[in-house]
């Protein structure tokens, strides 16, 4: 008798565990998931964005989920935290095809393949704020303070061009200012350059970049220079390799482009090069015009007011 009975158990398992096994395979081939299925036993909750009474884990209306609570320090920091460094995080995703195939990975984004990454102008001023605050800690290893090196405590005109050449100097070692001054004020110089080489779209036909997918373009290098950054900063710490460090800096600084337009365009190495060349100096001759005139103003003013 007690050997039957356990024999009735264990049957019984069996059954549940078929069944489970059953409901589990047909939820995998309709794609289904779990959370999906709200159950019928959930309450009946108004959605505190839109007001709307429903059953269920979000919102039909707005698409708001139902268990939106209080925000407090620990809903806060586990945000950032599954934003930033999740399993399924998109922030970390785009970082990753931003620094082994950046052209490609522009090229999807602006192809229509948005929800894989994080958006560049969100993404940028994420990273130039985590940049800011990590140079509130490291300001000795962090090249944002490059500025501080600059005193104007003269007005004699015959210092004009050596502050100015150390402006521009100082500038060009602060990644995060140079990244977004590159990412601005040189949409038209690409768009004019670039016009002619033409991106394959999905649909198989090439067609050129219109000036606000130049600006996506232009916003995401920005990103990747300012991620290089990231990964060279702790080498800082390292006595006597600041000089190399700034070197690689530079190296990458003007690869990067290049590489950048060569997949996104699919053009040759050749001609990726010789046209980013002359947004260089584009770029240069408007930062020294820039410089030009910031002096020019600021001695005017001076002399006005001797």
């Amino acid at each position: 008798m007690h050997k039957n009975t356990n024999q009735g158990k264990i049957k019984q398992s069996w059954v549940h565990f078929s069944d489970w096994h059953k409901k589990a395979k047909e939820r995998r081939r309709t794609g289904a998931a779990k959370t999906d299925i709200a159950p019928e036993e959930c309450e009946e909750c108004v959605c505190k964005n839109c007001g709307h009474t429903f059953r269920g884990h979000n919102c039909p209306n707005c698409g708001q989920s139902a268990k939106t609570k209080r925000i407090t320090i620990k809903t806060a920091l586990n945000n950032l935290v599954v934003t930033l460094i999740g399993g399924d995080s998109v922030f970390l995703r785009t970082c990753g095809h931003l620094l082994y195939r950046p052209g490609h990975m522009i090229r999807d984004f602006i192809c229509g393949k948005r929800t894989r990454y994080f958006r560049p102008v969100q993404m940028l001023l994420c990273l130039v704020t985590v940049y800011a605050l990590l140079s509130l800690i490291f300001k000795d290893n962090l090249s944002l303070n490059g500025f501080s090196n600059v005193e104007i405590d003269s007005t004699d005109m015959s210092d004009t061009f050596v502050k100015a050449q150390q402006t521009l100097f100082n500038f060009l070692s602060n990644t995060v200012a140079y990244s977004l001054v590159f990412a601005f004020i040189n949409v038209f110089p690409y768009k004019l350059l670039f016009h002619r080489d033409k991106m394959t779209w999905p649909d198989g036909e090439r067609r050129p970049l219109n000036t606000a997918e130049f600006f996506c373009m232009l916003v995401y290098l920005a990103c990747l220079l300012i991620l290089c950054d990231y990964i060279l900063a702790p080498f800082y710490w390292i006595p006597g390799t600041v000089k190399i460090l700034k070197t690689i800096e530079l190296i990458f600084t003007i690869f990067i482009p290049i590489w950048i337009c060569k997949q996104l365009f699919e053009i040759s190495w050749w001609r990726s090069i010789w046209k980013n060349i002359i947004v260089y100096i584009i770029t240069l001759t408007a930062m020294i015009f820039l410089l030009i005139l910031y002096f020019g103003i600021y001695y005017g003013i001076a002399e006005m007011v001797k």
